[in-house]
């Protein structure tokens, strides 16, 4: 990965501590906590309080705790995240400390801190939108269920229903971010994580990649053509390596900086000119030069957009120019389609060929025909279009040119998208789910539509109301395979949603929950010990480390044990038990006294560690400050929430949920905020609509574009989600969950993970597997922390939850492990181990159950984020 460090050099506000006073109340559950940690210390008599060094605390091994998202050759520095048991203890004072602190204790801000942001509250078109309206018509839903297994009815469209437009909670500081956006803060959320972000980072020449085009600003300075570049190769230029002869590849990407097209115009000759970019949006931005020159206010405008068949610049006052950085041979008029167009063929020196479309268009000065142009091949890098009156528009179009889809990209072009938006509907009681991608169109075309490109996830659930619009125009894509060209002006899909999955273990080849079919009573005394055993360990201890994700994926795997004893041992004493202490170590995050507390960015809007916004390094905690892979993280926190509320419901006091909901619905929204309505965090930040799958990689330059290396914690964050969603009552939520689920069981099952009839993936990758890292630009079969091969294959795995086998297929499972892993299992001796082999219950349980049932079981082979409880409960179920 091409990272470039951002400096910080923002000086942190001082974070307001909280001040606890005698009359403040304490929960009941810390009251019990304090009464039995106090009766323990007042009980021993002198010297028997000794902290021993055999505590049962496993340990972290540096393999697991490897970096993420770091950039390439910066060193991976495990001893930051490996706490061993001294550092563990060593917090004990601490957790003391935290105690004290009571429930409601909030970090508090002036209220001037969000007065910006509530101005700008009830602008949109959701304006009307009230929160009670709808958190009512939740609690309505909730209150009518007895069994939070079964899964809310929810019909409609799923993406009109914000989770909240209040500011986030107060427990949050408010900071501006070291790192500012090119054009400046536009006053509302910014995207993060979208196949723009390049073009709003450090000299901003970085390339968009709306796939399969690849875009980018020439820049400013020692460049011979100022302008926009267009990329687009075929799979014949695409780079395979390390060997390039040998028949399996390690990695295949396309060539950067292949400037096909240079669209510019002769006014940006003297660098006189601004590069701007406007209207970020979850599928397209706007990229534009305007003219500095005094008395012309000359404007050439790009509109970028995810599966835009054809490249379109705008022009207003402009002489268009448009040069090749690889060099013309041939420029030769074509018969138009329409008599507003005209239709060039532009031949390069390395024998591709482009169609140009040029339409005139009017500016409110003159108006004038397509005879009112002369297009001539100045040299063999440039053509200029020179219009014969002044003031004048000009809508251009280049397309790589197929003959054989000739006809259809004529018959479509002069119209042009200029953005795109998200619609849905769930029907048939929450089992059918269809969303939409809407097309904003302007021009007109023969075919009164636009060429629209579908990705193969695409065309495999298409409707057929945008099937039937299908065209012979084909382009090529690293990432995404062959994409399909529509005339269409929405792209809509159909998918059976995953509603029946819940928190028990489920079975995708035995369709439906298992509630411990292998449960023998063996089986069951090891897990009733072993469950008595990991729950006995320090909740507080080990959840509050100094990472979020480290601290999210412990706190996880302490509910998944609570959970086993509720709903598979069906220990109600047991289970309370874990559920106090679990209670206690989450109000640890839901009051934001962690570690690694989080802050709420006032300049790109989102919640972000603390760690990282003001010592200079943005790599702290994999760069959560810079809004790497918050999805991870956040869905962590997300799933144990739901799990507690569901536990609290059957156990407790069945408020937890609405003592808690405000801090995990901000985790939400930060990631996956559906609604425009919500002006404190952007819209789908991590989840793209379009791929069909999350990108992690926030605000840092990549010239392979976003990446992704962990498919499964991608999945956990939807499935953290669906959950949620099902115990708050939010069936919209949930039903977003699930159809995030359903889009990724296609999307990774084509582009990620690899059987070996796989028909989209280049056939030298297909022995791999699994895609490793899996960018824009590139597919590399790595990790960011270890080339070892239950790195790669096993990132891919965790967590391994009830979801697990509805994405990863018995087939894939099988063929992974018999291809890939049978040869290395045996040599781990560390938590990768225990990883493959929970993932092998879900092709075959019975040796996934022997080997965690075997009583030579080392728990060096646990995974910090998981538990022999959960794993035992999990096989067994599966035979």
């Amino acid at each position: 990965m091409e990272t470039t460090s951002q400096t910080d050099n923002h000086h942190n506000m001082p974070n307001p501590q909280a001040k606890t006073t005698t009359a403040q109340r304490l929960p009941p559950t810390r009251i019990r906590f304090l009464k039995t940690f106090f009766f323990i210390i007042f009980c021993l008599q002198p010297g028997q309080l000794v902290l021993s060094a055999n505590l049962n605390v496993p340990d972290f091994p540096s393999s697991i705790f490897g970096g993420r998202n770091l950039p390439r050759g910066q060193k991976n520095h495990h001893h930051h995240y490996y706490y061993s048991h001294n550092r563990l203890k060593n917090t004990l004072v601490n957790i003391t400390k935290s105690l004290s602190l009571g429930h409601n204790n909030r970090l508090h801000m002036p209220a001037a801190t969000y007065t910006e942001m509530n101005s700008n509250r009830g602008k949109s078109g959701s304006s009307t939108i009230e929160a009670s309206s709808f958190d009512n018509h939740r609690s309505q839903e909730l209150d009518s269920r007895d069994n939070m297994d079964t899964p809310l009815v929810f019909q409609g469209d799923p993406f009109t229903q914000p989770i909240g437009l209040d500011p986030p909670p107060t427990i949050f500081s408010a900071r501006t971010h070291p790192l500012r956006p090119g054009n400046g803060n536009c006053g509302n959320p910014i995207p993060t994580n979208k196949f723009y972000t390049n073009i709003l980072l450090d000299s901003r020449t970085g390339p968009v990649f709306t796939s399969p085009y690849s875009l980018w600003w020439t820049g400013p300075q020692g460049q011979p053509y100022h302008g926009v570049a267009v990329s687009y190769t075929e799979s014949s230029q695409w780079v395979y390596g390390p060997n390039p002869l040998a028949a399996t590849a390690r990695y295949v990407y396309s060539p950067n900086g292949i400037a096909s097209i240079i669209l510019g115009a002769t006014q940006f000759d003297d660098g006189n000119y601004t590069f701007s970019t406007s209207d970020p949006t979850d599928f397209a931005i706007h990229a534009s030069l305007t003219e500095e020159t005094t008395g012309n206010l000359g404007k050439m405008t790009l509109p970028l957009v995810q599966g835009m068949g054809m490249v379109t610049a705008l022009y207003s006052d402009l002489t268009p120019r448009i040069s090749s950085g690889v060099g013309f041979t041939q420029v030769k008029e074509l018969t138009s389609p329409r008599p507003d167009l005209m239709k060039y063929e532009l031949t390069l020196c390395n024998g591709k060929k482009w169609w140009l479309y040029i339409r005139i268009t009017s500016t409110g000065r003159t108006t004038v025909t397509a005879a009112g142009v002369t297009v001539n091949l100045e040299d063999v890098y440039t053509v200029t279009a020179t219009p014969t009156n002044a003031g004048v528009g000009f809508m251009i179009q280049v397309v790589p040119a197929l003959d054989d889809a000739e006809i259809a990209l004529d018959q479509t072009a002069g119209q042009y998208v200029t953005g795109a938006y998200l619609t849905g509907s769930i029907s048939d009681n929450g089992r059918s789910g269809t969303y939409m991608i809407k097309y904003d169109v302007l021009g007109a075309s023969n075919e009164g539509e636009p060429m629209v490109l579908a990705a193969p996830h695409h065309v495999a659930g298409l409707a057929e109301e945008t099937r039937v619009k299908v065209t012979s125009f084909k382009l090529e894509s690293v990432a995404l395979g062959s994409l399909t060209g529509y005339a269409s002006t929405q792209l809509e899909m159909v998918e059976t949603l995953p509603n029946d999955i819940g928190f028990l273990p489920y079975s995708e080849a035995q369709s439906g929950s298992r509630t411990g079919c292998g449960l023998t009573p063996e089986v069951r005394d090891l897990l009733l010990h072993t469950v008595r055993k990991e729950l006995d360990q320090d909740m507080l201890m080990q959840t509050n480390l100094e990472s979020m994700y480290f601290s999210g994926k412990v706190m996880d795997k302490f509910a998944q044990i609570v959970f086993v004893a509720k709903y598979i041992l069906q220990d109600d004493e047991l289970a309370r038990m874990g559920l106090t202490n679990l209670k206690a170590a989450f109000s640890v995050f839901a009051e934001n006294q962690q570690q690694s507390a989080l802050v709420y960015d006032l300049t790109w809007r989102g919640l972000v560690s603390k760690a990282g916004m003001g010592h200079g390094d943005p790599m702290v905690d994999f760069g959560s400050a810079y809004y790497n892979d918050h999805h991870f993280h956040y869905g962590y926190f997300i799933h144990a929430a739901a799990v507690i509320g569901k536990l609290d419901r059957d156990l407790g006091s069945g408020t937890w949920v609405d003592d808690n909901k405000e801090f995990v619905n901000s985790l939400v929204r930060d990631v996956a905020n559906p609604s425009g309505a919500d002006k404190y965090f952007p819209m789908w930040r991590a989840f793209d609509w379009y791929a069909g799958h999350s990108w992690a990689k926030g605000l840092f330059v990549s010239y392979d574009g976003k990446d992704e290396e962990s498919s499964s914690e991608d999945v956990h964050f939807a499935y953290s989600m669906k959950l949620w969603g099902c115990v708050t009552g939010d069936g919209a939520l949930e039903a977003r969950g699930n159809l995030m689920l359903a889009v990724m069981r296609r999307s990774l099952n084509t582009y990620m993970l690899y059987t070996s009839d796989n028909p989209v993936v280049p056939r030298k990758l297909l022995p791999n597997k699994t895609s490793g890292i899996l960018f824009e630009n590139k597919v590399d079969h790595t990790t960011y922390f270890g080339a070892n091969p239950e790195y790669i294959q096993g990132i891919h795995m965790i967590p391994v939850t009830s979801v697990s086998s509805y994405i990863r297929g018995a087939r894939f499972v099988a063929e992974e492990w018999d291809q890939k892993l049978q040869a290395v299992v045996d040599s781990l001796q560390d938590g990768w181990r225990g990883i493959l082999m929970m993932n092998r219950a879900l092709s075959n349980p019975a040796e996934s159950l022997a080997f965690f049932q075997a009583e030579a079981f080392d728990t060096r082979w646990l995974d910090p984020g998981m538990s022999r409880s959960w794993a035992l409960a999990y096989a067994a179920s599966m035979v």
